[in-house]
């Protein structure tokens, strides 16, 4: 039985955060722990386009709209580099653009 974490493994406890009030900060701590163990040689772990989508929905819903804007610049760069498949979706755009507008009204 091969006890490693893989990406499947973080996308459940990610979707299961998004649902979850005061979970951005949380969620942002497993995207890094993710990028650090796939740079550390577990290639099973390396975050794809729903990693990032799913982090900047929680992101943006608890109005932590600067760091959702880095990880979609983050996504988009790495699109950009060859490293994710598919870009990120518009609606990860329209999250981002919804909470800057949401700070500006305020």
């Amino acid at each position: 039985l091969d006890a490693a974490l893989d990406r499947e493994c973080f996308h459940h406890v990610l979707s299961l955060g998004a649902k979850t009030k005061n979970s951005a900060t949380s969620m942002k701590k497993l995207i890094e722990m993710m990028k650090e163990d796939y740079q550390n040689g577990n290639k099973r772990v390396q975050p794809n386009t729903t990693t990032y989508e799913l982090v900047i929905r929680s992101l943006c819903q608890e109005g932590i709209h600067e760091d959702a804007h880095k990880y979609l610049r983050e996504a988009c760069t790495m699109y950009k580099n060859r490293k994710l498949r598919i870009p990120p979706s518009p609606e990860s755009f329209q999250s981002v653009i919804e909470a800057w507008k949401r700070v500006q009204h305020q």
